[in-house]
């Protein structure tokens, strides 16, 4: 296992900041960010480097003990994999990822963890479901919710992802008030695809032309939208993409089994992009 710099070389395994992966930089590799090192060092947080580097790996040391997803995420890294951060050579938490993972394949706790791990894979990723009621999401995890072009997110899911609340809450929210940039629970005012809220991460695809312009975009752009989706889904395999669409006609117009038949046109589906029970079943019918 090797460290690099991503500014000066490529890495397999991007393990900076998640606000920091570039999918489209060919030196990130794939998004491994949940291994970032929450303890930020100065001047972007609170801590000197060296009290930064100790703290993540008491933390570390936390998620090998509670045998976590964290840690699991570590574990299933292939043993060549190359470790990408913005520091290196500066000692960094990239470190203790190595340190963590050659002291794990030297004592056994590797084999143990995949071993354990393989057994609770028997039911594949993709057959795992949500059953539509997504209001909380875990460190791992990205809530994708229907958009429009403008990055307007104030109904529906997209509004839930806003303001924590079900509904068309955006005028009582003052929410045209607000400007581009401005962050909700989960996203962000303006933008669309990939984006980071105060309190989670979500992806707006694109299902609109406009705030309630319905049907307003064309099969192919659509599908075009969703394989968007999968190939940002496919470099970030540590987080599951949670789709907030249901089998029901949504406020893009569309019925499940249309939005069925797009999801299941756009190309390979990722094991990590999660569905609903009731809308997987329609994906399958098409496949």
């Amino acid at each position: 296992m090797k460290i690099v710099n991503v500014k000066k070389h490529k890495c397999t395994h991007f393990c900076g900041r998640p606000e920091s992966f570039d999918p489209d930089n060919e030196n990130h590799g794939i998004d491994a960010s949940i291994l970032g090192n929450p303890f930020k060092v100065k001047p972007w947080g609170a801590y000197e480097r060296d009290i930064s580097v100790a703290l993540h790996k008491v933390k570390l040391n936390t998620h090998r003990k509670e045998d976590s997803h964290i840690w699991g995420a570590l574990m299933v890294l292939p043993e060549d994999a190359v470790l990408g951060c913005f520091c290196y050579p500066l000692r960094c938490h990239c470190d203790n990822l190595r340190d963590a993972y050659n002291w794990a394949k030297e004592n056994g706790e590797r084999d143990r963890s995949l071993k354990e791990r393989g057994k609770a894979q028997m039911i594949t990723i993709k057959e795992k479901t949500h059953d539509g009621n997504i209001s909380t999401l875990k460190d791992d995890q990205v809530f994708v919710f229907g958009a429009n072009k403008q990055g307007f997110h104030g109904a529906g899911s997209a509004g839930y992802a806003s303001f924590n609340k079900w509904g068309n809450h955006w005028r009582e929210e003052k929410y045209n008030e607000n400007p581009y940039g401005w962050k909700g629970l989960w996203n962000e005012k303006g933008k669309t695809g990939a984006m980071v809220g105060t309190e989670g991460k979500s992806y707006g695809l694109v299902t609109v032309h406009k705030a309630g312009d319905k049907r307003s975009l064309t099969e192919d752009q659509m599908i075009e939208n969703i394989s968007d989706l999968y190939q940002v889904a496919a470099k970030r395999p540590a987080l599951e993409f949670l789709v907030a669409q249901s089998d029901k006609t949504g406020l893009n117009g569309f019925s499940g089994k249309e939005m069925a038949k797009f999801f299941a046109s756009a190309g390979n589906i990722p094991a990590n992009v999660i569905f609903q029970k009731e809308l997987l079943t329609l994906i399958q019918n098409h496949i």
